[in-house]
């Protein structure tokens, strides 16, 4: 009677375990979590709270500035798509530049919804309010102009253009602008009237903000190298306030005890930190991380994960980031954000839709090989000598998958015709490529030869997005319309597995840009654990394969 009872306990125990590792397996854990942030770009102090505005991570975030807790956030539920800079109206309101739309919001906290207000065309960046309540704003990278906003609904007007990217801005007491050109590397003094420019201050990198202090100084936000320098007017002189690292974004202040506290973001961490100037401290408020995670491989036991505005180095055990490559807006002699990665040989091949750039890294060496632009490219992997690239081009329904030689820059169409060519698969005879658009697969390569016409391998899937193939053959399909990860049998074309489900990874792209949008990656090494991007949360979620 007691060996029967043990028996069954046993066998209880057992069912149990195995039964709680399919749910665990088909969930999945998270390995990297990002920051709640994304990237964090424009802040304002209201009070008791930080108001961050954020243009990748597609939302305005109110924080409290003593705990860094969340206290709301507003997305596209509230009609906000990408705000990057903010400002505070004489009657509370938040006024949000949408640096992908072009559009100037005001934001109602209470009410929950923004409503436009301008149109100034994609790249609107900065913006601010002058003592007598003139409202202006810039554009930067998709544009290069700065417009006065008619809050009664005139249409803006255009005060100057080809201002070298001037960046976050303030007003001065006496009524002009103060802002850095990011281009050209200097601080400047704008006329609000005629947009006549005076040069102040030379030599940083990319300045990407400044702002007056309480002190009336003037303080800059250098983001390359990630310094907060102090300006005085008055003398002409620089004074260093803290280094806060790559990637320091915008700024603003607050006080507590009469202890003044300058409050950094960061795009590329997505943190917040805290600076006291008078006791030299610095401090996390938010804890940074990917600000929002696209593309993915492995190699050896590294994971690499095209961050939108770096490329990052995790163990693939135990998810500790090893390296933090950053990157470039603008220019081509660095990483230009790059949203999926891929591997070519012993380099890594990156694709960026946002700079139009296909790139070679060497991950040893950290440099930039080969930069190519193509047109809105959304994936690129190694295929021997050659790269496969899936480029959208000028419009849905014109996307083609090119080889691609880096050395001679020879290109050859493989296959067009696509409507939005996603995920890319090969074992380096054979290859595959995913349409997000039309749910198909086809195998457009079969040992080494191009097929015509490519084979479908299925049809119906959900915005099939990444893809690779596992151990053993079979395809892994990431179907971001339904949240999962699928295993394909690649003769019949069947599901044989489900190996997530419940992913957070649907994000739909802002309308004018690549259905993709960021791009859900998805990778497996020898061993058959699977790791996927998540753009809803902004994770690295990993499983294993069953009998791979």
């Amino acid at each position: 009677m007691i060996l029967n009872v043990r028996r069954v306990v046993c066998i209880s125990l057992f069912m149990t375990i195995f039964t709680c590792s399919q749910v665990y397996a088909r969930s999945g854990w998270p390995l990297v979590s990002g920051s709640n942030l994304g990237a964090a770009n424009g802040i304002r102090v209201v009070d008791d709270t930080l108001v961050i505005a954020s243009a990748v991570g597609g939302k305005v975030t109110v924080l409290d500035r003593w705990t860094g807790q969340t206290t709301a956030v507003f997305g596209r539920d509230a009609g906000v798509f990408g705000p990057d800079d903010l400002a505070i109206g004489s009657d509370g309101s938040i006024y949000i530049t949408e640096f992908f739309t072009g559009t100037v919001s005001r934001l109602n906290v209470e009410g929950g919804n923004a409503t436009p207000v301008a149109q100034i065309g994609p790249g609107a960046n900065a913006i601010a309010i002058s003592p007598d309540g003139r409202m202006f704003a810039s554009k930067i990278f998709l544009g290069d102009a700065l417009y006065e906003i008619d809050l009664n609904g005139a249409p803006p007007r255009l005060v100057a253009e080809n201002l070298q990217g001037l960046n976050g801005f303030d007003f001065g007491p006496d009524g002009m602008i103060y802002g850095p050109q990011w281009f050209a590397g200097t601080v400047v003094q704008v006329d609000p009237e005629d947009g006549s420019v005076e040069v102040l201050f030379e030599g940083f990198n990319s300045p990407a903000a400044v702002k007056f202090g309480p002190d009336g100084a003037l303080y800059a936000i250098d983001q390359d190298p990630g310094r907060v320098w102090r300006l005085d007017l008055a003398s002409g002189t620089k004074t260093l306030v803290a280094d806060v690292g790559e990637g320091a974004d915008n700024l603003d202040f607050g006080s507590y005890w009469g202890v003044s506290i300058i409050y950094v973001t960061n795009a590329h961490n997505g943190s917040v930190q805290a600076i006291v100037p008078d006791w030299g401290l610095v401090f996390p408020l938010v804890q940074g991380g990917m600000s929002m995670a696209g593309g993915i491989t492995t190699r050896g036991t590294d994971l690499i994960v095209a961050d939108a505005q770096s490329l990052r180095t995790y163990d693939i055990f135990t998810g500790l980031q090893r390296s933090q490559e950053h990157a470039g807006i603008g220019g081509t002699g660095g990483l230009l954000t790059p949203q999926t990665v891929g591997n070519w040989k012993d380099k890594l091949v990156t694709t960026s839709w946002f700079s139009n750039t296909v790139q070679i890294w060497d991950p040893v060496d950290q440099s930039m090989l080969v930069t190519q632009r193509f047109t809105v490219p959304l994936n690129a992997i190694g295929f021997g000598d050659e790269v496969l690239v899936a480029e959208l081009g000028a419009e849905v329904g014109s996307g083609c998958v090119t080889k691609w030689n880096p050395g001679t820059n020879v290109r050859t169409p493989v296959l067009c015709d696509l409507f939005v060519p996603s995920g890319l698969a090969s074992d380096g005879h054979n290859a595959y490529v995913a349409d997000q658009a039309s749910g198909v697969i086809r195998q457009i390569i079969r040992d080494g030869q191009t097929l015509s016409p490519p084979r479908v391998v299925t049809t119906g899937l959900r915005a099939p997005e990444g893809i690779t193939l596992a151990p053993g053959g079979d395809l892994l399909v990431y179907e971001t319309g339904a949240n999962r990860v699928v295993r394909l049998d690649i003769a019949s074309g069947e599901i044989r597995e489900v190996v997530l489900d419940e992913l957070p990874a649907n994000r739909p792209g802002i309308p004018g840009y690549p259905p993709t949008w960021l791009f859900n990656g998805i990778a497996v090494n020898d061993l058959g654990v699977v790791y996927v991007t998540t753009n809803g949360q902004n994770r690295v979620m990993a499983t294993w394969l069953e009998n791979h």
